[in-house]
């Protein structure tokens, strides 16, 4: 997902990005002075930095990578830590199963095939999938226990979205009104609209290469997630990196989901729960859940959305559609 920006900024924007995340924060602001927009950008980036450092499985002296090793034991962890599992165990009941950020052993699993190249027996998922399950993520006053022994949490799947909803008060306190957040281009956050525009404008790449559409928001939280992000050939079959923790198999279909949200959290959970789950499952499911909307990109034109993803997010075609989608 890109932004589409106009040349012509007034003298009030500001726009920066740092490393964050094993990906890039990208920030564009519009504030009352420089003074105002710079100090939010900074206040920003330290948050980010500040909740990477407890969140963060590629940092061994995180509180997630210390969680992880004492799976079975109880672990003093930040409340940031415990609010974000708590959020993510509700979004894993809400959808189904299918997103799950106890999804961690049939990661290692398949990466370990990918590097070996050869597919894993029924019994090594089966005794992957034993250790998978956020019902067995056990919250207390000031601590969190894995109760399954080799369980491990991984929230790269949901803490981008998480990050940004923390980020909202730092930039009212600046007096910020009009902003674009974005970590990765996965997902992204949006508040009013640019001064020189009438909304934020984003492209959508297509499920395999180039772009397919583009979006306009206002106030809005987005998550686009590929299922071909990350391709692994293993015995002439291509897999993706998104797992279905259902069934611990990896997508072997190109697909792109874009999902809008009351959160980015949610948005973020929502866009991985649509890889895995059929259409015909995972459209009922966001149409129940109160204010979100989703759109599943298929190779060769095909299309599902919810019935008012087009009028949520302004969304068109960049060009005209030869193959009819599924939208109502």
């Amino acid at each position: 997902m890109l932004l589409a920006t106009s040349s012509q900024a007034p003298a009030e924007t500001w726009s920066d990005g740092r490393p964050a995340m094993g990906t890039v924060f990208e920030v564009v602001l519009e504030a009352p002075t420089r003074k105002a927009a710079r100090e939010a950008t900074e206040a920003c980036f330290a948050e980010v930095e500040r909740l990477e450092a407890l969140l963060s499985t590629w940092r061994p002296e995180s509180d997630l990578s210390r969680l992880n090793r004492a799976a079975g034991d109880s672990v003093p962890v930040h409340a940031d830590v415990l609010r974000a599992l708590a959020d993510a165990v509700a979004l894993g009941r809400a959808t189904g199963g299918a997103f799950d950020v106890t999804v961690g052993p049939l990661v290692q699993l398949w990466t370990r095939t990918a590097q070996h190249g050869s597919l894993p027996s029924k019994a090594d998922i089966a005794r992957a999938r034993r250790r998978v399950g956020a019902e067995a993520i056990a919250l207390g006053e000031g601590e969190a226990r894995l109760v399954r022994p080799g369980m491990a949490v991984d929230l790269d799947g949901f803490s981008k979205g998480w990050v940004l909803d923390r980020l909202v008060p730092h930039l009212a306190d600046h007096g910020i009104t009009a902003a674009y957040l974005s970590l990765g281009q996965s997902s992204v956050l949006t508040l009013g609209k640019p001064s020189d525009a009438d909304a934020w404008r984003l492209l959508v790449r297509g499920p395999e290469a180039g772009l397919a559409a583009e979006i306009s928001l206002g106030d809005a939280r987005v998550s686009v997630s590929g299922s071909f992000g990350k391709v692994s050939t293993i015995e002439g079959r291509r897999f993706g990196h998104v797992i279905d923790p259902r069934t611990g198999w990896p997508v072997t279909h190109a697909a792109q989901a874009v999902v809008v949200a009351p959160t980015a959290a949610s948005a973020e959970a929502w866009s991985k729960a649509l890889l895995v789950l059929a259409p015909e499952d995972a459209l009922p499911l966001l149409e129940a859940a109160p204010g979100v909307e989703g759109l599943l990109l298929l190779t060769g034109g095909i299309s599902h959305r919810t019935p008012h993803f087009d009028e949520e997010v302004g969304f068109r075609w960049l060009e005209p559609r030869k193959v009819p989608s599924s939208a109502p």
